[in-house]
């Protein structure tokens, strides 16, 4: 009997690492979660952020840590990335973007941010609610997440804080 066999295949758009490819891209996965809107882009010579949603400013980034060389985005644009603790890259390259961003200069107020994660965190999708490996991984979600809402929301840098992470389970 032959192994089974199967192909991962993963598309990104050309130029999808530049800001003109990208940004529309995290707006389109937006207006999914924010059904019949309108989205505008901001004027970034008026330090306005990348969309404003009926108004409402949204700044749009990617998941990455803020090395210049060999940096998360471009080990995935090579294809070389490889870690040992995928949850631990993915809580880093979070924080690391919204301390980034949360030294940005607006000329509005209430910016919601979205970070789109390029990781495969498809078990988060998966894990069902009240299930022993649920329980052993939400501590470190959690406390991810408060720890994000205590310095980014409750200190009022950031409105909201979306984190994106789409997986094969997306609809």
């Amino acid at each position: 009997m032959d192994e089974p066999f199967y192909d991962v295949v993963e598309y990104l758009p050309p130029n999808f690492w530049n800001k003109t490819e990208n940004e529309p891209f995290i707006q389109k996965l937006m207006s999914l979660i924010f059904p019949e809107t309108t989205w505008e882009p901001g004027n970034p010579d008026k330090s306005e952020p990348d969309y404003y949603c009926n108004g409402v400013p949204f700044e749009f980034t990617i998941a990455s840590d803020s090395k210049k060389k060999n940096n998360f985005v471009q080990r995935i644009q090579r294809h070389t990335y490889s870690t040992e603790n995928l949850g631990e890259d993915f809580f880093r390259y979070i924080r690391e973007r919204i301390a980034d961003k949360a030294t940005k200069k607006y000329s509005v107020h209430n910016v919601h941010l979205c970070v789109l994660c390029l990781l495969d965190l498809t078990d988060w999708v998966l894990d069902k609610y009240g299930s022993v490996t649920y329980e052993v991984a939400d501590w470190p979600r959690r406390k991810f997440f408060d720890e994000i809402k205590q310095t980014y929301i409750t200190t009022k840098i950031f409105a909201n804080i979306f984190i994106l992470f789409p997986d094969c389970q997306a609809k």
